[in-house]
């Protein structure tokens, strides 16, 4: 009786130490993956104190290695053309049930999550110049 329980034991022990070795890096590779590609979507905020008139941005993620995601975004308004692509780099860490967000482009910082819905919510906010806050809400096309 007591073997088996030995037995028993070591393997729940096995069992349990897989699972929590194994699990939480497949579950994160797969949220960072999920970042590659074009992003669509809408932004708004203010400059300053002034309500900036809100438009369409594309995130497009070319790259991603060990967490951290390459690539730029563009903006425009209604019935303009997109921008100039502006260079972005993102990192990325995974908590419980959406993935978190940060990094920077040349001018400004983004804070945000990706949810199990697959909605990218980015606030982003530039001080130099500008004073602009946004904010960023993209889905993967």
């Amino acid at each position: 009786m007591k073997k088996l329980f030995a037995t028993l034991t070591a393997l729940l022990l096995a069992a349990t130490a897989f699972a929590v070795t194994t699990a939480p890096a497949a579950t994160a590779l797969t949220g960072v993956q999920d970042l590659k590609g074009t992003w669509i979507g809408t932004y708004g905020g203010y400059e300053g104190t002034e309500k900036v008139a809100s438009g369409q941005e594309r995130i497009v993620i070319t790259a991603i290695h060990a967490g951290v995601a390459q690539g730029y975004w563009q903006s425009k308004q209604v019935g303009e053309k997109w921008s100039k692509k502006g260079t972005l780099h993102l990192m990325t860490s995974q908590l419980a049930d959406r993935l978190l967000v940060s990094g920077s482009d040349l001018a400004g910082t983004y804070v945000g999550t990706l949810t199990e819905n697959g909605e990218l919510t980015l606030a982003y906010a530039q001080v130099a110049g500008r004073f602009l806050n946004l904010q960023i809400s993209v889905r993967k096309q």
